[in-house]
């Protein structure tokens, strides 16, 4: 997905804790196909080939999906998220000080 690759994934059948799901999105990033159909796999493939607007289309997403879960990216968003709770947290204690 890094570098535009788009994902064709067999999704199980039962829903998943945490896993393909989350990152892999059907037709918006990438392309899921029953597992052990084979048929649908080739038809996925031959969507791609067949259709570069399409095949454009899921590789930006997929590149762009990839790139919101780079290591600074996630660094910025959980320093982000601390320094909010903190912040309503201050403002939540200064409040109370002044009410009594």
């Amino acid at each position: 997905m890094a570098v535009g690759c788009i994902p064709i994934v067999a999704k199980p059948k039962y829903d998943e804790v945490f896993g393909v799901g989350h990152f892999v999105k059907n037709n918006i990033n990438g392309i899921y196909y029953e597992v052990g159909n084979i048929g649908q796999l080739a038809k996925s493939i031959l969507s791609l080939i067949e259709n570069t607007r399409y095949l454009s289309m899921l590789s930006t997403s997929a590149n762009e999906t990839a790139r919101s879960f780079d290591v600074q990216i996630f660094r910025r968003r959980l320093l982000d998220a601390v320094g909010t709770v903190l912040s309503c947290n201050n403002a939540v204690l200064m409040q109370k000080n002044k009410n009594l």
